[in-house]
């Protein structure tokens, strides 16, 4: 298992400045498999 922390960590540092808060959790949600 991947440490989910560290998959946000490097989503927010990469892609902040070109995704949306609500883009980045859906994102991020969908790497983790957790329904938003």
């Amino acid at each position: 298992m991947i440490a989910t922390g560290s998959i946000g960590a490097a989503v927010q540092g990469l892609g902040a400045c070109s995704t949306s808060g609500d883009e980045l959790t859906e994102l991020l949600a969908g790497i983790t498999g957790t329904e938003v």
